[in-house]
């Protein structure tokens, strides 16, 4: 009785363990850090300034 149960646990943290995994592997391989800004974009040309609310 106990060895059917341990093997199930094991199979469903098995599982569980790959579904993380390649969930993680997913996200890593599609995400996307280069950004670009455009070509006509100048820093310089906004104001920009905090604004502190009493």
């Amino acid at each position: 009785m106990i060895k059917p149960i341990l093997k199930l646990i094991l199979t469903l943290t098995l599982y569980e363990t790959a579904k993380y995994i390649t969930e993680h592997l997913i996200i890593y391989r599609t995400k996307n850090d280069d950004v670009e800004a455009p070509s006509d974009f100048d820093i310089h040309d906004h104001n920009i300034k905090a604004e502190v609310s009493e």
